[in-house]
Parts: structure tokens; sequence; C-alpha cells
């Protein structure tokens, strides 16, 4: 027995889910949520806000971003004020205070402003850095891309120091210390510094939710896993919406980065609360520590620790019995894997390119960004739901296609969706998003069960770092809309559609044992069409040897076989 399946049993005499890891769930994910700030966050902070030129003479008290007689002093762009261009102004001045003001406006001369009204009375950095009208644009989306470079480099060290120093302690120190750079942040007087805190942000936070999810999953027995994996990916959802709706109801993003990352520092508590991996400890051979951690489980479950489990699993070999052990060459070896791994990548990247567009550009849907980015969020959570019902169901490889192909057809079709079918817009916006969570599910369970255990782990990872190309890519998206405001949506269909392509090339892994060795997981899902063959086969030369005990003439058997099967 391996050490891993060996504290799967005690796990599960101890009891499998009981009151102490009700207890350890609640602390998980509370802190995913909380990891989830910082990733999405920066999209409000960044927002572009609408903006028009202030006419002199012209505005009321308080002021409309789209009154009555814009069209006469601002040029239409989508129907909408240019944001930083008004038609040329005949001037004069008011001798009380040397004011000038508007008097006529020259539709065939258009000049730059200096002075604006905003849609709504909310701050982004886009006041605060001068990072107004079209061609700053690209400042703002860079905010995203910078974000997603740090996550990219910060992930493998991250796992390195969670290896090294164990899950929890690096899980406190990276949201600690991404929630003081969200502080720092939040005070920041320049762009560039705001940038740099941004990097560093995000590069301290890049392992948090991974060592989130293994802390989770390995308090339960392997039955309760899945459950876990739904609970935690809710639980970012729920995350999303709490930053949806503070920065609904606060209007500045400096306080609204103060709430957030002030409220992050309670994962300072957990070093008290939130006990050290079980499997890291049995790694670092650092038993008496999990002896204590075990018998706490035991004592707070109400049941007894099987003494003679506990020695079993404090002598046995960590590894796994029956594995070898293959270098990343090895994968290059095997033509099927290569090319099961390239696949994966692209699949990753289009995945987060539509899951991250969506969400993205869900701020700038319509007048009320907010609830628009609240329900994206929400309509997460069943999508979760009905992503482990449909990989139960249908398999993982058929619900990773249909997911996909249903994000791609709500994309091509919110296009062609009149603007003032505002609801049925929004609704199918929100089917799109829901299939883009299902993917989101679908391919870290479908990632970790096609390759095999001595490469899982290092090949989940870079699929991933891979894969978060496809945010840098999703973060620029709102520059497409300054070429054609629908393109964003293409981009997410034209992926989607390519990825419910690309996942029927993976193999099916639903009641497939995980493979331990490199020819495993070339063969998996061969084992399956070659039983249904045999079987086919024995049931034929049994009906066969039937009918002719009867006499029925050899090729009369032949032809009712043939017209049977």
């Amino acid at each position: 027995m391996t050490a891993d399946t060996c504290l799967d049993s005690v796990l599960e005499d101890i009891g499998s889910f009981g009151k102490y890891q009700s207890k350890i769930v609640t602390l998980i994910l509370v802190v995913a949520a909380m990891v989830y700030f910082p990733i999405i966050v920066w999209a409000f902070e960044a927002r572009q806000m609408k903006h028009r030129c202030q006419i002199p003479g012209y505005e009321s008290s308080p002021t409309e971003y789209m009154p009555h007689w814009w069209t006469d002093a601002i040029p239409s762009i989508h129907n909408e004020p240019a944001y930083c261009e008004r038609y040329k102004c005949s001037l004069h001045n008011v001798t009380s205070n040397n004011y000038a003001l508007c008097s006529g406006f020259d539709k065939t001369k258009v000049e730059s402003c200096n002075e604006f009204v905003y849609e709504i009375n909310k701050t982004s950095i886009l006041q605060d850095f001068n990072l107004h009208c079209n061609e700053n644009t690209w400042k703002l989306t860079l905010v995203g891309t910078i974000n997603s470079i740090g996550g990219i480099l910060g992930l493998p060290i991250s796992g390195m120091l969670s290896d090294r120093f164990g899950r929890k302690t690096i899980l406190i120190s990276s949201v600690a210390l991404s929630a003081l750079c969200g502080i720092i942040r939040s005070f920041s007087n320049t762009y560039t510094f705001f940038l740099v805190m941004e990097f560093v942000d995000a590069f301290s936070k890049a392992g948090s939710y991974s060592t989130c999810f293994i802390i989770g999953a390995e308090f339960v027995s392997p039955d309760k896993r899945v459950l876990m994996s739904v609970l935690i990916n809710i639980a970012t959802s729920v995350g999303g919406m709490i930053v949806g709706c503070v920065a609904w109801a606060v209007p500045t993003w400096r306080m609204l980065d103060q709430i957030l990352y002030g409220s992050c520092f309670i994962i300072l508590s957990y070093y008290w609360f939130l006990p050290e991996s079980l499997r890291w400890l049995l790694t670092k051979k650092r038993y008496e520590h999990a002896s204590r951690i075990l018998s706490t489980i035991a004592k707070t479950n109400g049941t007894t620790l099987s003494k003679e489990h506990m020695n079993q699993l404090f002598h046995t070999e960590p590894l796994l019995e029956n594995t070898e052990t293959y270098p990343l060459r090895r994968l290059l070896q095997s033509p099927i894997l290569t090319r099961r791994f390239v696949n994966c990548c692209v699949c990753w990247m289009f995945c987060l390119i539509s899951y991250y567009g969506l969400t993205i550009n869900a701020i700038s849907l319509s007048n009320n960004g907010y609830v628009d980015f609240i329900l994206c969020m929400f309509v997460e959570i069943p999508g979760n739901i009905a992503a482990h019902f449909l990989m139960n169901r249908i398999g993982k490889r058929y619900c990773f296609t249909l997911a996909f192909f249903i994000c791609g057809i709500s994309s091509a079709s919110f296009i062609f969706i009149p603007h003032d079918l505002s609801v049925i817009r929004l609704s199918v916006y929100l089917l799109g998003k829901c299939a883009a969570a299902i993917n989101m599910t679908a391919i870290y369970s479908l990632t970790s069960e096609i390759f095999p255990t001595s490469l899982r782990s290092s090949l989940l990872t870079s699929c991933s770092m891979f894969g978060r190309f496809g945010i840098v890519v999703a973060s620029q998206t709102p520059l497409l809309e300054l070429y054609w405001q629908p393109l964003p949506l293409v981009l997410f269909a034209l992926t989607a559609f390519a990825g419910s392509i690309l996942t029927l090339r993976f193999p099916e892994t639903l009641n497939e044992t995980l493979p331990n060795t490199i020819e495993q997981a070339e063969n998996i899902g061969r084992r399956k069409t070659s039983e249904r063959i045999s079987q086919n086969e024995q049931t034929c030369t049994e009906e066969i040897e039937k009918l002719t005990t009867k006499n029925i003439p050899l090729g009369t058997v032949l032809v009712m076989s043939t017209e049977e099967h």
C-alpha cells in the first residue's frame, strides 16, 4: 500500500467529512474568496470611464453625460459622445469672472479639450493619472497584462517555495504579501509606481489558489474531493461578486483597494487555526507533527485513530509503488503525449481567453456594468455544479466540447441581437459566461487525468502557465473595440469554436484509472473500445453456437447474426 492510499484509509477511519473537516473547509473557502480579489480587482481600478468634453456655458447642475444638445457640440462615435473631441467652439467672455463660454459650434472643425464630464460619479486611475482619450486606452489595458505576467512568473516560484517550506506557510505569506501590496498601491501617486505594485501583487499571490485547493483536498477522503472542488470554485465566484458589490458601493478605486486588501489580513490568524498539509508533512518525514494533526481530527470527529494504520502510514515509502520516474524529455519521446500536451496548452489558452474576456468586458456591457459583472460571477455557481454533473454523465471530453460550442454560439449570437433587447442580450451573454465557467472546471479535471503520475503535476503547471497568455490576450480585448465594437466577441466566438474541435482530440477519462506510466497514459480510452469489441465478438460467437445446435445452415446463421449485430 502506498503512502497516499494509506493516508486516504486513515482519513476514512477518522471521518471523511466530520466536524474538523467542516472547520478546515470553511477556512479554505474564505481564503479562496479572498484570493480572487487581486485576480480581478484591476478591472475596476483601470476601468475605462466614459467621458466627454466639458462645454462651457452649456452644462447644467448636476451635469449630464448625454444632454439633449450633445450632438450639436460633440462628434458621435457609435452613437455616443467622443471622448476628447468637440466641434470648434465660438467663444465669448463673461465679464464677472472672465470665463470663456461657447456661444456656437462649427461642425466642420474639431478640437481637443482637457476638461471632462463623466458618465458615472466614480473614480478610476483614468482620472488620477490623466489617462483620458483613446490614445491612452492601452495604458488601462496594460494593467491587466502586467497582472497576468506577474502571475506567469510567480507561479513556478510559488510551487517550489511551497514544496520547500510547506503549503500553509506559503499560503499565509503570499496572501498577506498581496494584501500589503494592494494597500501600498492604493496610495500610488504615479502610473509607473502603480504598475510596479500591480506586478509585485500578482507575483506574490500567483500560487495562492492552487495551494488553497491542495490543502482543502488533502484533508478529505477521495470520494469528497469532487465536492471540495465544487465548493472552492463556488467560493471564488462569491469572491468575484464581493468585488463587484464593493466596487459598486465605493466611489474611488483607492477606497476599493483599501477595503478588499485590508480584509485579506485576516489570513494572519490562520497561523493558529489552519493545519499544515498532511502529505507535505509525510513527504518531509515530520511524522510527529502529522500524528498530532490526525489525533486532533479523530478527537474532534469523535472517532478512533487506528494505531495499525498509523504505523503503516509512517513506515510506507512516500513514492507510488510500481511507478517509474520519467524526466520531462521522456514526454517528447512519446508522440501521443507530446501532441496531447500541445493540444492541452492551446485549449487552456482558449479557455482563459473566453473566461476572462467575458468577465472583463461585462463591466462595459450596459449602463450598469456593476450589476452585469455581479451576474457574470453568479452564473459561475450553476456552471460549476453543471460541470460536475455533465462530466459524470456524458464524460469529460464531451462536456468540454459542448461547453466550448455553447460559449461560441452565445458570443456570436450576442453580436446580432439589437441593443434595445437588453434582457435577451444579457441572457445570451450570461449563457456564454456559464459555459466558460464549465470549461474552466472541465479543463482542470481533464488535464490532471490524461498524463502519467510522474509528469502530472509539472505538465498541469506548464499548461496553466501557457494558458495564462490567454489572460494577457483577454486583458487587451477592450482595445479591439476601438476598431470595431463587436470585435472582442468575434474573438471569443472563434477561439471557442476552435476549442470545441480541439477537445475532441482528447481521450475520454470517465471511470478510467489514473495512469501511473507513460504507456498507461497513451492507452487511456483504448481499453474500453477493446472491451466493447471483445464483448460483441463473444456475444456473436455464443449466438452462432446456439443457432448451429438447432441444425440451421451456417450461411443462414451468419446472415442472421450480421443483421442482428
